[in-house]
C-alpha cells in the first residue's frame, strides 16, 4: 500500500510540474550542425503546394555558412536523390525543413528524434494541414466537442466554420500534436492562464508551434485572438468572427505586430 501511495504521489508531482514549470527552456534534444550547401528551407516536406511554395508561405534560404540546430527529421518528397529532411533552426533566426544532404549532421542523422514525436513541430504541422479550410471537418468537429467546443459542427453555419474558433484551432493543433493541456474558454482566457504562470515571452521570434496571443478588442468581440507560429515570423491562423465564413479560410501569413506575446505550451 505504501509503495502504491508513493507511485501516486510521484505521478501527481510530475503532473503538477508540467502545469507550473515555465515553458521557457529549449527542446530537450537538438544537435548543433552546419549547412553545407545553400538550400531553401520549407514549411513542410510533401508535394502539397504549401510545402513547395516560397516567399509568401514563409520559406527562407540557408547559406552554406549558416550554423543550424537540427531539431528532428521526417521522410518527405525527393530532394538530392533521397527523401530524408531535417527541421532546423538557424543562427540568424530562420527555420524550416531542409534536405538532409544539405546539413553536416554531426550525429543528428543517428540521434535526432522523428518530427512526429516533437510536440511543437507536430502541432504546427497539424495546424498547417488545415490551411485553406473554411468549414470544420466532421472528425475535427467531434474532437473539438470533446475539448469543450460543443457548438462546432461539420455543417455550414454560425458554429460550423473556423472563423471565431481560434482557441479551438490552437487546442486542436496541440492535441493532435501530442499534448492536450492548452487552456481553453476563449483566447484571452487562455492567455491569462499562461500569464498567471509567468510563461509569456515578449521577445524573440516565436518558434515553430508557439501560440501567439492578441488582446481582447472590439475587432475580436473582446475574446482576444491566438494563432500558431510556423517560425520565420510566420503564423497559421483563423480569420474573422463566428459566422463570417465568406472568404475567411485558415491562412498562412506574416505575424502582425502588437501581440501580447507568445507561449510554448510544452517543450519536449
Amino acid at each position: 500500500m505504501k509503495n502504491r501511495a508513493a507511485v501516486l504521489i510521484s505521478v501527481a508531482v510530475v503532473a503538477l510540474t508540467t502545469l507550473l514549470v515555465p515553458a521557457t527552456r529549449a527542446d530537450a534534444a537538438s544537435f548543433p550542425s552546419k549547412v553545407n550547401r545553400t538550400s531553401t528551407l520549407y514549411q513542410c516536406t510533401s508535394t502539397w503546394y504549401v510545402c513547395t511554395a516560397t516567399g509568401s508561405k514563409g520559406a527562407t534560404t540557408a547559406a552554406s555558412s549558416n550554423y543550424a540546430d537540427v531539431i528532428c527529421w521526417e521522410q518527405g518528397r525527393t530532394a538530392y536523390s533521397q527523401q530524408k529532411w531535417f527541421y532546423v533552426e538557424l543562427d540568424f533566426g530562420g527555420s524550416g525543413f531542409i534536405p538532409a544532404p544539405a546539413v553536416a549532421t554531426a550525429g543528428a542523422d543517428r540521434s535526432a528524434p522523428a518530427c512526429s514525436s516533437v510536440y511543437r513541430i507536430n502541432a504546427a504541422q497539424m495546424a498547417l494541414n488545415r490551411t485553406d479550410q473554411t468549414f470544420i471537418g466532421a472528425s475535427d468537429a467531434k474532437l473539438l466537442a470533446s475539448l469543450g467546443h460543443p457548438n462546432d459542427s461539420s455543417s455550414a453555419g454560425t458554429h460550423g466554420d473556423w472563423p471565431g474558433d481560434c482557441i479551438g484551432f490552437a487546442q486542436l493543433a496541440w492535441y493532435l500534436g501530442g499534448y492536450g493541456g492548452v487552456p481553453g474558454g476563449d483566447a484571452i482566457g487562455s492567455y491569462n492562464v499562461y500569464k498567471s504562470r509567468g510563461w509569456v515571452n515578449k521577445t524573440g521570434i516565436p518558434p515553430r508551434g508557439a501560440l501567439i496571443y492578441w488582446a481582447a478588442t472590439s475587432s475580436n468581440a473582446y475574446h482576444g485572438h491566438v494563432a500558431v507560429s510556423l517560425g520565420n515570423n510566420m503564423e497559421v491562423t483563423t480569420q474573422g468572427l463566428d459566422g463570417q465564413d465568406n472568404n475567411n479560410p485558415i491562412v498562412i501569413k506574416a505575424i502582425p505586430s502588437g501581440s501580447l506575446g507568445w507561449v510554448m505550451p510544452l517543450w519536449n
